[in-house]
């Protein structure tokens, strides 16, 4: 046998019923039927190892079968493997056009962050448009005296800055949306009240920055922008050991480092002084083989197991790109902090009682040593880019943890590509006093996003060979249908997709506690009590109702929860039908040099920009 190492080919095999499958690999030209143990042999081969290694990994009745995998050509060579990633696509390397901040009733905040990413940029000689994204309102309906009293306070500041920093500012308040999407109604035909749900959210929402990115995509529709919250500052760090490989996954590979406040972290925590935009600019909107020539090493282990099919056969882009997060963790419960092995976990349990100050702290650095390309949906929403050459989805406009279902609706559109995240985290200070709630590590609460996704995960299905507009059609129109089913029906539905979800979650705090036998008590009793809470949640049919609906969602019938999230599911079912549409016709007014937001010393509301 050879000594080279082989991987299996990334196929589909499909059981025939009578002791045969179907291998099928369109990109090789490959439909075999073989018998079952080739099959399965084939499915076991799914990492570098010689040929002798895989057949003694395998049970013997399989091991047999490995020759004849070598023979049939239906494995990978680890030398044509990497010479699949020494030949990149040839695409020009394409700069990030714009950085929009999501902001809404906070200005001297986002006044802060705009200084501080300006100073950043001139340190490296980048002039991106900033594009202010405000989601703030007084009123209903939009666009009263009050809120154009607001947008001329927000733009007088804005103008004043423009000429301290001497940076070119865009605006989108209320009265620029409202005029763009009276024009995008226009071309679309898309109903003026949809375009309202995607760049204001359903009025009552406490929490709408789902809007307000959707402005940003529609504003950057055709080019490469980053989206960064208001309370995010110009300052990087890094992982104390940052590589320099580029890395894919399967799975979310951040890792967390723990300090005590503030002050610790800014004495102890690494800093990053490259260009921000770089960074991202480097994975941003590039197919995987021109990512992998931007750098000195490549982890083949990690592209043999889980990417040797997108880079044989040239599939998939990264369309969006993660910086980590340095400061204020932005969670909402420690239960991610809980759930992390290896290097992490010895971290949070450290020494003693380190524990429990870990378990309460939210100053962290969250980021990967590595650049790292993966598939599973993962998105933080603090500092992130956005390849909006080609549609992407929109954003849930309403409720918090919007960026994890959008990642997860990239998934289910386009399944072929992919996420990147960077070895860089960007500070996040906000201005108000956060605390991490110990109750919360306890399942029983189902926020809205995670309805919806229960929702989209039910109609899953990565085989089905359309476009990503088609499918954004295509799943709107299922998630109306399933907003009409009744409650009961519906409740089921979801609480499979729960069931699978928090299998899987209990699986990993079980694993984790029968490895650590000796860990911290209060860490093996928060584990347990995740555990059995989760079981209680699946026991409890009324926690499948979601705990943060909006107001207006429930107004018209304050006791009847279920019909309230199924109103909010239609709405957005038809959002994603209709948002197609909406991008198209978002392209052609900025090919006519009009975007939504407007420079803040235009004197009109629909004015050209450049392109």
């Amino acid at each position: 046998m050879t000594s080279e190492r082989h991987v299996g080919i990334d196929a589909l095999t499909i059981p025939m019923g009578d002791g045969t499958e179907l291998v099928i690999a369109p990109h090789r030209n490959v439909v075999e039927r073989v018998p079952a143990p080739i099959a399965e042999a084939l499915r076991r081969c799914n990492e570098l190892a010689s040929l002798e290694t895989h057949s003694t990994r395998l049970p013997p009745g399989l091991g047999r079968a490995v020759p004849l995998l070598h023979r049939g050509g239906l494995l990978l060579s680890e030398g044509a493997l990497a010479r699949l990633c020494a030949a990149p696509e040839p695409e020009p390397m394409e700069s990030i056009a714009s950085i929009g901040f999501v902001t809404r009733d906070r200005l001297p905040t986002l006044c802060r962050a705009l200084g501080s990413f300006a100073a950043h940029l001139r340190q490296h000689a980048r002039a991106p448009e900033l594009v202010v994204l405000d989601g703030s309102r007084r009123e209903r309906p939009v666009g009263g005296a009050l809120d154009a009293q607001h947008s001329r306070a927000v733009t007088e500041r804005l103008e004043a800055l423009a000429r301290e920093e001497q940076v070119a500012i865009r605006y989108a308040g209320v009265a620029e949306k409202t005029a763009w999407c009276r024009e995008a109604s226009r071309l679309s035909g898309v109903p003026i009240e949809l375009l309202h749900l995607a760049v204001f959210g359903i009025p009552g929402s406490d929490f709408a920055a789902g809007a307000n990115r959707n402005s940003l995509l529609l504003d950057a529709v055709g080019r490469r922008c980053m989206s960064v919250d208001d309370d995010m500052l110009g300052e990087l760090g890094q992982a104390p050991d940052r590589g320099e490989h580029l890395r894919f996954s399967e799975d979310e590979p951040t890792e967390f480092w723990f300090f005590r406040d503030a002050d610790r972290l800014r004495a102890e925590a690494c800093s990053h002084h490259d260009d921000l935009l770089a960074a991202h600019e480097k994975l941003l909107g590039r197919g995987l083989t021109s990512c992998v020539s931007g750098f000195p090493a490549v982890d083949l282990e990690s592209i043999a197991a889980y990417f040797r099919g997108p880079i044989e056969t040239r599939r998939g882009r990264v369309r969006i790109t993660v910086s980590g997060v340095l400061g204020d963790c932005g969670l909402t419960d420690a239960l991610p902090y809980l759930t992390k092995a290896g290097a992490t976990l010895g971290r949070l349990l450290g020494q003693g009682d380190d524990y429990l100050a870990n378990r309460a702290t939210r100053q962290v650095l969250r980021v990967v040593r590595d650049a790292t390309i993966t598939r599973r949906p993962f998105c933080m929403t603090g500092a992130v880019g956005l390849d909006h050459t080609r549609t992407l989805p929109p954003f849930l406009p309403i409720g918090r943890g919007e960026d994890g279902l959008f990642s997860m609706l990239l998934r289910v559109c386009e399944p072929n590509d992919f996420i990147g995240l960077l070895p860089i985290a960007v500070r996040h200070d906000p201005p108000d006093v956060r605390g991490l709630d110990p109750e919360r590590i306890r399942a029983g609460t189902l926020p809205l996003t995670h309805a919806i996704a229960l929702c989209v995960t039910s109609l899953f299905t990565e085989h089905l060979q359309l476009d990503a507009p088609a499918r954004m059609r295509l799943l709107g129109r299922c998630l109306i249908e399933l907003s009409a089913l009744p409650w009961p029906e519906l409740r089921e539905v979801m609480r499979l997709q729960l069931a699978r979800s928090l299998a899987r979650r209990i699986t990993l705090c079980e694993a984790l506690l029968r490895s650590h036998p000796n860990g911290h008590s209060q860490w093996r009793r928060d584990l347990e009590s995740h555990i059995g809470s989760a079981l209680g949640m699946l026991r409890d049919v009324d926690t499948l109702q979601p705990i943060d609906l909006p107001r207006d969602a429930t107004e018209h019938a304050p006791l009847d929860r279920p019909a309230a999230f199924q109103l909010v599911l239609r709405r957005f079912g038809e959002l994603l039908e209709a948002w197609p549409a909406i991008v198209v016709a978002a392209r052609t007014m900025a090919h006519a040099g009009v975007r939504l937001a407007q420079p803040i010393r235009s004197p009109s509301i629909l004015c050209k920009s450049t392109n």
